[in-house]
């Protein structure tokens, strides 16, 4: 799902069943701050880390193999990978 926001200007994910559909970097950084707390709280036994962290290298592999698209989609990118490296580096 990172790459194909990194990749894909505009992209829109829809909810199920609903008729709304909301910009999906919106989607991803929703799943950091999700995935963040996941980590923290280890409330389930989801490997919130590993999801994070495949993520990020699918958006980082997307953007090694096609590198306009940084210019093309900054902002969408940078919502995604600047929670996740701050929440790295604490």
């Amino acid at each position: 799902v990172f790459a194909s926001i990194a990749i894909t200007p505009g992209l829109e994910i829809g909810l199920f069943g609903l008729p709304y559909y909301f910009p999906a970097w919106i989607y991803g950084l929703l799943y950091v701050v999700y995935s963040i707390y996941g980590i923290k709280s280890q409330r389930d036994a989801i490997g919130h880390e590993a999801h994070l962290g495949g993520g990020i290298a699918g958006l980082l592999l997307a953007i090694a193999m096609q590198p306009q698209f940084i210019e093309a989609n900054a902002l969408p990118i940078a919502c995604i990978l600047i929670p996740s490296i701050l929440f790295i580096n604490n």
